[in-house]
């Protein structure tokens, strides 16, 4: 999903507390998804591993400015993770943005399900 244009977003308040300057222009930061999750990840970003792992694509839904027009489009800016060794027991990751999220939260939720078999064999202590 594209980032915002910043000369597009109304609210310059929000948008000077969501960018960062790099080479001179400002940017939507993206620093703290690069840190967590990019390069040698430390964690995997569930929606991603379930998009391209697991062949869901609605798990990679916007989940911001859900009804704020003035914050830019709808965009993908919350995130799940967890440690690499737990994502294969990831069964299903959704995007609820519901009529009823939405009246109370301008983001939406974050829905995981994890394989109970697959998250013991993981988590059980070697002998």
């Amino acid at each position: 999903m594209a980032l915002p244009d910043g000369d597009k977003v109304e609210d310059r308040v929000h948008y000077q507390h969501r960018t960062i300057e790099r080479a001179g222009r400002r940017v939507s930061d993206t620093r703290p998804d690069e840190i967590l999750s990019g390069g040698d990840p430390v964690f995997t970003d569930l929606g991603l591993h379930a998009a391209t792992v697991l062949g869901q694509p609605g798990a990679l839904a916007a989940t911001a400015s859900l009804k704020h027009t003035d914050h830019g489009p709808a965009q993908r800016i919350d995130r799940m993770y967890c440690t690499p060794d737990l994502a294969p027991a990831l069964t299903a990751f959704e995007v609820l943005a519901t009529d009823d999220v939405r009246a109370v939260s301008d983001h939406a939720l974050l829905l995981a399900r994890f394989d109970l078999d697959v998250l013991r064999r993981v988590l059980a202590p070697t002998r």
